[in-house]
């Protein structure tokens, strides 16, 4: 599950100083889950770079991730219609010769890396 939330910088910075989560979607998503915010302690950082390129009707997605002594990339192709993006990303793929290969969520790679660790 990923929710995200716009925050001033004012409001990272005391989160990392550890303030509580402010009101709004983050909040109200650990509510729903039954997650009291004010129990929720920081264990790592994840920071992702991201650069964007529309192509062919979707939104090409570079991403590079840096967590514990970890950096890895994602690419992901974001469509309306799944099927027809599917199609259009597997050729693109298969044009620059890229291999598929099943991922974990970026977030779940973090935690395992952070926790194998310990």
């Amino acid at each position: 599950m990923e929710t995200t939330q716009i925050l001033a910088e004012e409001q990272v910075s005391a989160i990392l100083d550890g303030a509580n989560i402010p009101v709004g979607q983050v909040r109200d998503a650990l509510h729903t889950l039954g997650i009291d915010h004010q129990e929720l302690v920081m264990f790592g950082s994840l920071t992702t770079t991201r650069a964007e390129k529309n192509y062919k009707k979707g939104l090409l997605v570079f991403d590079k991730s840096f967590y514990s002594d970890t950096h890895d990339f994602e690419l992901e192709y974001e469509v309306a219609d799944f099927e027809k993006g599917k199609l259009i990303f597997n050729r693109f793929l298969e044009d620059r010769k890229i291999p598929q290969r099943p991922t974990k969520n970026k977030i779940l790679r973090f935690y395992e890396a952070v926790y194998k660790e310990k």
